[in-house]
């Protein structure tokens, strides 16, 4: 079973702080920043800044590449009867009720509808299924992360996001029994803003 990744160090908030500094096309560093993880490896990709302009932001500029390069990328699209696992803090929350207010919560970033669009486009394309909504659909809402900036928000408020997702190939898709998020664990004395999600896999 493949469970994909990506290195919490290779690829920062801008393409020149990262420690690949070599000439080798973007995509083969991708195969690296993609590779075959081990157990326990972390991934983590750009949140893209405060801004959602492109123009104005090189990093949601960045976070709009990676996007299209995930999507692209030919690592990330396991063959039908392969067993593998994407998992990791994408930094996006791609549905309506991801988020605490859509409406709200559009112009923001994690949320504008290019970043979504962008996210779903490349769950797509790997055939990739988003194991957390097959276990609790729309419209209930599913949050995974709550911000710094108000910090009992995530028990007064509840105004989170889900940016931390669950992938399986078609071949685990129907072996994913539970997904337990631990938020009471950002009521903790140094709370991370995202909490912990547990997936139990049959196999």
């Amino acid at each position: 079973m493949r469970l994909i990744g990506r290195s919490r160090t290779d690829l920062r908030a801008d393409p020149a702080d990262r420690t690949d500094t070599g000439d080798r096309p973007q995509h083969d560093r991708l195969v690296d920043e993609f590779r075959l993880r081990e157990p326990g490896e972390q991934a983590h990709p750009v949140a893209g800044g405060d801004e959602p302009d492109p123009a104005a932001n090189p990093k949601f500029r960045h976070k709009l590449d990676f996007l299209d390069e995930m999507g692209a990328h030919a690592g990330l699209r396991p063959e039908k009867a392969q067993r593998a696992i994407l998992v990791g803090d994408l930094n996006v929350a791609p549905l309506e009720h991801d988020v605490w207010s859509h409406k709200q919560m559009i112009k923001v970033v994690s949320h504008t509808p290019v970043e979504c669009e962008k996210l779903v486009a490349a769950q797509k394309s790997g055939g990739w299924i988003d194991s957390m909504r097959v276990l609790t659909p729309e419209p209930e809402k599913l949050y995974t992360w709550w911000s710094y900036r108000a910090m009992d928000n995530w028990r007064a408020s509840d105004r989170g996001r889900r940016l931390d997702h669950v992938w399986t190939s078609d071949a685990l898709a129907d072996r994913v029994s539970a997904i337990k998020i631990g938020k009471n664990y950002r009521g903790a004395k140094r709370p991370s803003d995202h909490v912990p999600v547990t997936a139990t896999i049959e196999l």
